[in-house]
Parts: structure tokens; C-alpha cells; sequence
């Protein structure tokens, strides 16, 4: 009996021994994982302090770069500028006219430049050619200030859209004679129209304080209006418009909303912009390129851009390259860069639409004056400068020309 009990206490020692050192074995196999992920741990921690301190390497590097870039675009538009300097030339015309706000705008005919008159009594016209400047009188049939905003050119005629006056005004470029068309009290208001589109064999004035579009059949002479289905009546909404395939796409001035008439099926729509910007005279005219119609900014500190392939609004800031109010009056198109020209802020503003990129053109003493061009409009990448205040016509050539 006493053997027995012996026989199974030493079997259950030899057991739980076993069963020891099993767990020991365990513990130092255990032991050595920890070590190994120990190690591993380390060499992980080692290697990411080696990929933070790489990083941060590369973060050092690429400020380094982008302060280098920066640099070196400021190098680029120093460099520019003053080439520009040497570019930028005026012809004076004070021989044939003087006066304050003399034009407002300009159109291209047959090698010519015409001014839309504005207080002058006179059509401004600048052979591209020959780089002189000549006149057209209107005689007595147009007086006042303020006359016209806008023009547009069909079939060697030009038609300036009535802006206080009564009469729409038409130079023949063959005759160089100046004649008009009453509205006949078919718009009565003050500052009428604001821009003019040829399309067909009808000319369109853009409403800015007038209820309707004007519309003036070239072959008649008729003039009529328009208040297309979802028209909204009110004033200072729109200044400026321009012509894409067989739509009118109207300038935001203080309204807030694009405004799009399809000529083709004699409607008007909206685009809502107040959600990306605010305030009063916001934009003065437009420029188009590449599916988008680019927004002069007046007083708003952006560019205005509207996408017409995703049909969608957005803006690009000015960066505070041009401040204050009356900031640019106008823009033109000239080798993928939009060239607006400056009102009070006294240089010329550039976008190069491929990039994005902003700068600013200084060409001289002319430009840097308040008020002293009206418009500009590109010709054989050469941009001209419709005088206002300024007793010349200026001139840009293209520094990549």
C-alpha cells in the first residue's frame, strides 16, 4: 500500500517537473522572441528616426527650392518688366484732339483701330500701319458726354452702342463717315448699354441700366428690343458681355449673377456667383480663352473665371498686386496670357492662364497715371491702349514676339 502511494507521488513530481520544464522552455523561447522583437524594434525605430530626419531633409530642401523659385520669378518678372519698358511706346495725338475721357473702348477694322467715343466729339482711328492717328467727326448728330460703351464691327461698319445718348452711332470704314440711328424712344433711361456683339446680321447691346437688350439690324437699320423669357429687370447688374458660339454672356457688375442669353432659342439663364464673391462693381468687361471667360476686376479683388466645359464660377485673387477701387477697365487675349488694362491702380496686370501665375507690368510714367487709358485691345500680339485721359495712344509689343 505504501509503495503504491510512493510510486504515484513520484510520478506526479516527475510530471509536474515535465510540466516545469516545458514552461521554462516556453519562457526562454519567449525570452529570445522578445529580444529578437526587442532588437527589431530598436532597428524600426532607429530606421524611422533616419526616414523622419530624411524627411525632414527633403521638407528643408523643398522650402529652399520654393524660395529659389519665387526668387527667381521675381527675377523673371523684374526682367520682363523691363523689357516691357523698352517695348512699350505712345504716339501722341493732342496735334488732333485733347480732352478728358475722350474714349472708352476699341475695335479692330481693316488694319485700323477705331475709339469708341466717349465725352470726345470725334471717332478716334489709328492706322496699325502706319502708327498715325487721324479722326472722324460726328459733326452735330452726336454731343454731350457720356455718348457711347461698347462697339462692334459688321462688314467694314461700325456700330457704338449708346450709352447716354439716344442715337446709336455708325462709321463707315470705306466712306470714313459718321452717321446714326435714333432709338426712337424705345429706351428712354440713362446709361443704356453697356458693350456690343456682332452676331449674324444683327448687332446686340449689352443692358446695363436698360430693361432690355438693344438689337439693330445692319442690313435695315431697324432698331428694336428685347426682353428674352427669364429676363430680370434692374439696373447695374451687367457691364460687358462677350460671344461664345450663339451665346451672350453678360459681365456681374453689381448684380449677383452671370448672365447667359442663348440667341439661338431666345433665352435667358443665370449663374449664380454671391457663394464665391460679393459686392458692388465687381467686374468690368471679359475676356475669352480656351473655354473660359476670364472677369476684369474693377473693384474685386479677384478675377472672376468662369469654366463654360463644367460650367462652374471660381476666383483667382489678386494677391494684392492691384488695390483699391476702379483697379482695370478692360482686357485682352495675347499668347495664353490675359493683359488687363489698368484704371487706377496704374500698372497692367498679367495671367498667364496656363499657370496661373500673376504679375505686373510697369512699362512708364503714361500708364502709372490715373485714368489715363480707357481700353486696350490686342492686334498682331501687340496691345493698344485706347487714350482717355492721355494725350497718346499707347503701345505694348509682346516680349515674345
Amino acid at each position: 500500500m505504501g509503495n503504491c502511494q510512493s510510486t504515484q507521488h513520484i510520478k506526479q513530481v516527475n510530471s509536474l517537473n515535465e510540466k516545469i520544464f516545458n514552461l521554462e522552455s516556453q519562457i526562454s523561447h519567449e525570452h529570445e522572441r522578445f529580444k529578437t522583437l526587442e532588437s527589431q524594434a530598436i532597428a524600426d525605430h532607429n530606421k524611422v528616426k533616419h526616414l523622419e530626419s530624411t524627411l525632414e531633409s527633403n521638407r528643408m530642401e523643398c522650402e529652399t527650392l520654393q524660395k529659389q523659385v519665387k526668387t527667381d520669378k521675381q527675377k523673371i518678372y523684374f526682367l520682363e518688366n523691363e523689357i516691357y519698358k523698352t517695348k512699350f511706346n505712345t504716339i501722341c495725338i493732342n496735334s488732333q484732339l485733347r480732352g478728358k475721357k475722350k474714349f472708352r473702348s476699341a475695335v479692330y477694322c481693316n488694319k485700323k483701330i477705331y475709339f469708341t467715343p466717349y465725352h470726345s466729339d470725334a471717332v478716334g482711328v489709328f492706322d496699325t500701319v502706319s502708327e498715325t492717328f487721324n479722326t472722324i467727326n460726328m459733326g452735330n448728330l452726336v454731343t454731350g458726354k457720356y455718348k457711347f460703351w461698347g462697339s462692334a464691327v459688321h462688314q467694314k461698319k461700325i456700330y457704338f452702342a449708346p450709352y447716354r445718348s439716344n442715337y446709336i452711332g455708325v462709321v463707315d470704314t470705306d466712306c470714313n463717315t459718321f452717321s446714326t440711328v435714333a432709338l426712337r424712344e424705345k429706351v428712354t433711361c440713362d446709361f443704356k448699354f453697356r458693350g456690343a456683339i456682332c452676331y449674324g446680321n444683327k448687332i446686340y447691346f449689352a443692358p446695363f441700366c436698360s430693361d432690355v437688350f438693344g438689337i439693330i439690324e445692319t442690313e435695315t437699320l431697324d432698331f428694336s428690343t428685347v426682353s428674352p423669357k427669364g429676363y430680370t429687370k434692374g439696373k447695374y447688374k451687367f457691364s460687358g458681355c462677350v460671344l461664345v458660339d450663339n451665346k451672350i454672356y453678360l459681365t456681374p457688375y453689381s448684380g449677383d449673377n452671370i448672365g447667359i442669353y442663348d440667341l439661338e432659342f431666345d433665352e435667358f439663364s443665370t449663374l449664380y456667383i454671391k457663394h464665391k464673391l460679393k459686392g458692388e462693381f465687381k467686374f468690368d468687361g471679359a475676356a475669352f480663352l480656351n473655354n473660359k471667360i476670364y472677369y476684369v476686376p474693377r473693384n474685386s479683388d479677384f478675377i472672376g473665371v468662369l469654366d463654360l466645359k463644367l460650367k462652374c464660377f471660381s476666383v483667382i485673387s489678386l494677391n494684392n498686386l492691384a488695390t483699391g477701387s476702379y483697379k482695370f477697365n478692360d482686357g485682352t487675349v495675347v499668347n495664353n496670357k490675359i493683359y488687363f488694362s489698368p484704371s487706377h491702380c496704374g500698372v497692367i496686370l498679367v495671367l498667364d492662364t496656363e499657370t496661373g501665375d500673376l504679375s505686373t507690368v510697369s512699362p512708364g510714367r503714361e500708364m502709372s497715371v490715373k485714368c489715363n487709358y480707357g481700353g486696350c485691345l490686342a492686334v498682331n500680339n501687340r496691345i493698344y491702349f485706347s487714350p482717355f485721359d492721355a494725350e497718346s495712344v499707347g503701345i505694348l509689343s509682346s516680349i515674345f514676339t
